[in-house]
């Protein structure tokens, strides 16, 4: 069944929806502040990927131990905060795209569990589902098709590999994550979870919504993590800020 109307994150309506949050935004900030995730998914059995080639010489293959050095040196070029690189590698899977040798863009891959930096939850995968987080690009190369190239690879990888849903989140205020995967896939992507991280000013915790009730994937506070049930309106969870 294809994605309702509702489900469809149309341009248009982003952008009137991030203007009228802008204000409120602006209006509450003296007391609060807020940031709203959505994920979003990909039947990969179903999905036509298109190739999608970038704008400069472009090399999309797996990271491997011996590009660490690169891998870190991005993550500062690029504004990212990554935690120990070499444990993450051998967990979770890294596309890298490289051009005239130099390492410009990382999409990071998990097939088992991954944490959420703006919240203290852990997202679980089921069988057959994969999700991609935290790609970077360099500064350098940015508006050059690099992530649409480095997704497309990865999309096929996927399809090659049996699996069937592909996931992945954005920042509701964050317009630039919308058009990539459209360059690369026929079709809307299906919104399938939100989550808000809501912080008022002289509290010392966050009001987490979203984490619970259907929907993917699934998320799970972490172990040690001190929060309390809120009924249907989530947890007030007394962590880091979002």
């Amino acid at each position: 069944m294809p994605p309702s109307f509702a489900e469809r994150p149309s341009i248009w309506r982003v952008l009137l929806r991030r203007g009228l949050t802008a204000l409120l935004r602006r209006g509450l900030r003296p007391v609060v502040s807020w940031k709203t995730l959505w994920f979003f998914e990909r039947d990969l059995t179903r999905l036509t990927v298109r190739a999608a080639a970038a704008r400069i010489p472009l090399e999309v293959r797996h990271a491997q131990r011996e590009d660490l050095a690169e891998l870190e040196a991005l993550a500062r070029r690029a504004g990212g905060e990554w935690e120990t690189l070499a444990a993450r590698l051998a967990r979770d899977q890294c596309l890298v795209g490289l051009s005239a040798g130099r390492l410009v863009h990382a999409s990071w891959r998990a097939t088992t569990s991954a944490s959420v930096p703006e919240i203290p939850a852990t997202l679980h995968l089921g069988p057959g589902e994969v999700y991609l987080y935290d790609s970077l690009t360099d500064p350098a190369v940015r508006g050059q098709g690099v992530q649409p190239a480095v997704v497309s690879v990865a999309l096929r990888e996927e399809q090659a590999q049996g699996y069937r849903r592909h996931l992945y989140y954005m920042q509701a205020d964050n317009l630039s994550g919308l058009p990539v995967l459209r360059k690369v896939a026929e079709g809307a992507p299906t919104r399938t979870r939100i989550v808000r991280c809501i912080r008022f000013t002289g509290l010392s915790g966050i009001l987490v919504t979203g984490l619970q009730g259907p929907g993917r994937p699934t998320l799970e506070l972490q172990k040690g993590v001190r929060a309390r049930r809120l009924g249907r309106w989530g947890y007030w969870v007394r962590a880091r800020p979002p």
